[in-house]
Formats: C-alpha cells, sequence, structure tokens
C-alpha cells in the first residue's frame, strides 16, 4: 500500500497521539521498510494547536493532511465535527489497504 502510495506522488504522514519521539516513530516505520514524510505526535499536536489542542484528539488540516486514516470510531465523529476527512478501518476489513486505496 505504501509502495502504491508513493506511486500516486502522496506523502506518507504518522499522525499518533503517543508520546514516543518523532526520530523512534520514524526508524521503527523505516525498520518495515516504509519511509515516512513526518510524524505529528502528541507533542507536536499540543505544539501547534496551543490553545486548541483538547479541542479534539487529532486535527489532520493543521498538519496539511487531506485524508486522515485511523482505525477509531471517534475520529469520524471528529472529523464530521471538524470538518475533516476520515477513512475509518474496521477490524473485520482483511483488505483495509484496498479501502484506503479506493478512498483516494
Amino acid at each position: 500500500m505504501f509502495n502504491e502510495l508513493r506511486s500516486q506522488r502522496h506523502s506518507i504522514y504518522i499522525y499518533t497521539t503517543s508520546l514516543r519521539p518523532v526520530l523512534k516513530t520514524k526508524l521503527t516505520f523505516y525498520a518495515y521498510g516504509i519511509p515516512v514524510d513526518k510524524v505529528i505526535n502528541q507533542k507536536y499536536h499540543d505544539e501547534e494547536l496551543k490553545e486548541n489542542k483538547g479541542r479534539c484528539s487529532k486535527f489532520p488540516p493543521a498538519f496539511g493532511i487531506d485524508l486522515h486514516v485511523d482505525d477509531s470510531p471517534g475520529l469520524r465523529i471528529e472529523g464530521e465535527r471538524f470538518d475533516f476527512k476520515t477513512v475509518i478501518i474496521e477490524e473485520k476489513d482483511i483488505d483495509w489497504t484496498q479501502t484506503v486505496l479506493e478512498s483516494l
């Protein structure tokens, strides 16, 4: 999936509520052969959103993200409430990579 995203000239960002350091997260993905363009962790999220940091758990538009892929139904609600596009991967979706690619 990541190779296909790259071939379509998409950037790959990892947006996590984790406090893990950005470099550690990038290296973890790189170890699996997945280079990422940017990592947004909780610290970066809080710094960027400042006084609005608690308004929602993630706010992709603040980081130039057009489509947010997640497994949390709560993110679908936040996407609707704050007007950003989400694809929520259901646990039963065995072809989730195709779900992501088709949503583009």
